[in-house]
């Protein structure tokens, strides 16, 4: 689409439909590549990889290894339907929430992470 307004904003020489047009396709490219950042974190954020386990975030990738994790807690809470997972790691604790965990998939990922 803003192609287009920018091939109508040079052929009619109207200077503000080309400048608009002009800052519309890099922002639209922005924020194309945010959504499908956004589609990939969401899909699979917490899973078991070659004896590592992986978190996903929008702007971060962890990766524990799964014989240096120390303890590994999940708590799901029904109300809200928010999982709560703290990994702790070389002794550090990290805390992710997550919306998709369910109850089977949180003792799926501690038989994973044991």
């Amino acid at each position: 689409m803003a192609a287009v307004l920018l091939y109508l904003g040079k052929t009619k020489a109207n200077k503000g439909l080309t400048v608009y047009s002009a800052i519309l396709i890099p922002v639209f490219a922005v924020c194309s590549l945010l959504a499908v950042r956004a589609a990939c974190v969401s899909k699979n954020r917490i899973y078991r990889k070659c004896d590592k386990l992986v978190v996903k975030s929008f702007f971060l990738t962890r990766h524990f290894i799964v014989s240096d994790i120390e303890r590994l807690t999940a708590a799901h809470n029904e109300k809200t339907g928010i999982t709560s997972v703290n990994i702790t790691y070389r002794g550090k604790t990290a805390k992710y929430r997550s919306k998709s965990l369910k109850k089977e998939e949180i003792a799926h990922l501690r038989r994973a992470a044991s």
